[in-house]
């Protein structure tokens, strides 16, 4: 699905983007012919000085001919900066396709980069649409990165168990390492990491460590990569409890990576 959205995203930008391009040529064609025309002012002036007025024009249309030249300039950069971004945001939707997530987010940060360098001009139409192509693509990974945690993390609140999983295999191998980078680069891996430690604590730790609602403290097993609640507890001394909680500790500090598991 991901990938069919960041595709149109690309057909629909294209069209703003070749018509700049276009004008960006026809810009430097201006470019030039008001430098021809301003140096042609010039030299009729330096050969007419003794008519002071015709001076006096000739250095207005020259100083005109000038600032459209210093603006034309700029808008030309700009655009050339805008087809470079567009360059950037097909390279990064080409690396979300195929499943290169890091890849695809720091394209997009050389993209937000590229766009605090483009002045006056961040107002036009066709950042517009790059900026909603970018906002488009970032939506997608978040969706993509998420997707992968949960794959990864999965919680089975009916059953009482918490499965970690170092990988797992989509459409291409999904770990855990990558996926808590990429949830870092988004500012997002805080939330996710509280979301977890709720959950562990909710399904695993407090029923183990007090008595539910049932009057029963909950034992609970690890099997590879999976913590589940189970029947009471046998033993109800503090050095058992002790032996549980680093068992717990353990079971996370070998299944996620130290920044999580901390």
């Amino acid at each position: 699905m991901y990938q069919n959205e960041v595709r149109q995203l690309s057909r629909e930008a294209a069209p703003d983007v070749d018509g700049w391009i276009a004008q960006a040529r026809k810009l430097q064609d201006d470019i030039k012919r008001s430098k021809e025309t301003a140096k042609e002012i010039v030299k009729q002036a330096e050969a007419g000085k003794e008519n002071t007025a015709r001076v006096q024009d000739a250095a207005s249309k020259v100083s005109l001919l000038h600032t459209e030249i210093a603006y034309n300039e700029s808008l030309a950069q700009a655009v050339e900066q805008l087809r470079d971004i567009s360059t950037l945001l097909d390279s990064a939707q080409n690396a979300a396709v195929h499943g290169h997530v890091m890849h695809a987010i720091q394209t997009l940060e050389d993209a937000d980069d590229a766009f605090q360098r483009l002045g006056p001009f961040t107002t036009t139409r066709v950042v517009g649409v790059l900026k909603n192509k970018e906002e488009q693509l970032k939506k997608a990974i978040v969706e993509t990165v998420t997707e992968s945690w949960n794959g990864l993390i999965s919680v089975d609140n009916t059953n009482y168990k918490i499965a970690l999983h170092q990988s797992i295999e989509r459409e291409d191998k999904v770990d855990i390492n990558t996926t808590v980078e990429a949830l870092t680069k988004l500012g997002l891996l805080d939330s996710f990491v509280t979301r977890l430690s709720h959950d562990l604590d909710r399904i695993i730790i407090s029923p183990r460590l007090a008595m539910g609602i049932d009057r029963v403290v909950s034992a609970f097993n690890i099997q590879e990569d999976v913590i589940q609640r189970a029947g009471p507890v046998n033993d109800d001394k503090v050095k058992a409890t002790l032996e549980d909680i680093h068992s717990i500790a353990e079971y996370l500090s070998t299944r996620l990576p130290p920044s999580i598991a901390v």
